[in-house]
């Protein structure tokens, strides 16, 4: 038997994988991301006089990695799943945090002792947690570097709209706040908000999980992971979506 189907706001490179793998343990799963990944162009000429790169997410990964053949800087990633990323785009030395910006801090202050050379933090257009300041604070050479733009959603595909409509969803995943946001714009745009108090929302982190209770839509339950990472949203959805399990009517 299958589990309750799971909807996947994920940007689609990552929601890929995320769905491949929740296929092979059970769920049934659509895709519909509420952020995606537009490249910016940046000047890739002189970024080698950095002494290491800084990455957040895999999304800053793979936009740097198409516009640069630098690979053999060191590079400091937030968490197994940049990790794997930046190892599959061929840089030789990724030093991986356990999984939070705070971790990723920590570990810089921790292995980088000379402060003389710049640091260069490669991120998208948004992001929550002020890295650069932090590590300037602590006496470190900070350069920022965008290298893509998630663009929000403004509506769901018709798949979505009918699946959320017809009480086919179980869960819906979160992996952002920005995700959150505009899956709420897109449920409020479809009518469809009274169709949350059979969902589940399964959230990466704690600030998502709040990010969801601020808006005035009721849901099944609203759950965050303890591990704020890919497997933590799948064990959460273990946890919480069981075997066929879709709205009572």
């Amino acid at each position: 038997m299958g589990r309750g189907l799971v909807l996947i706001t994920r940007p689609r490179s990552d929601a890929d994988r995320l769905s491949e793998h929740l296929n092979n343990i059970g769920f049934e799963t659509l895709i519909d991301p509420m952020l995606n990944i537009k490249d910016l162009q940046f000047e890739a000429a002189g970024l080698d006089r950095y002494q290491a790169f800084i990455f957040t997410s895999a999304n800053a990964v793979r936009a740097f990695a198409r516009r640069t053949d630098i690979r053999d800087i060191p590079v400091f990633v937030v968490g197994p799943k940049t990790a794997e990323a930046a190892q599959n785009q061929g840089f030789s030395d990724v030093r991986t945090a356990s999984g939070t910006v705070e971790a990723l801090k920590d570990m810089v202050r921790l292995e980088i002792q000379n402060q003389s050379a710049p640091l260069l933090y490669v991120r998208g257009t948004e992001v929550s947690y002020p890295l650069s300041e932090q590590l300037k604070a602590a006496g470190h050479d900070v350069d920022k570097l965008e290298v893509y733009e998630a663009v929000l959603s403004e509506e769901f595909t018709t798949q979505t709209r009918d699946a959320i409509q017809n009480d086919k969803v179980a869960g819906v995943t979160f992996f952002s706040v920005r995700t959150v946001e505009a899956f709420i714009e897109c449920i409020e745009k479809a009518s469809l908000g009274e169709r949350l108090n059979g969902i589940k929302a399964l959230c990466i982190s704690e600030s998502v999980l709040k990010c969801v209770q601020s808006f005035s839509w009721e849901w099944k339950g609203v759950y965050a992971a303890k591990d704020e990472n890919s497997d933590g949203v799948v064990t959460l959805l273990k946890q919480h979506i069981s075997e066929n399990e879709f709205k009572d009517k």
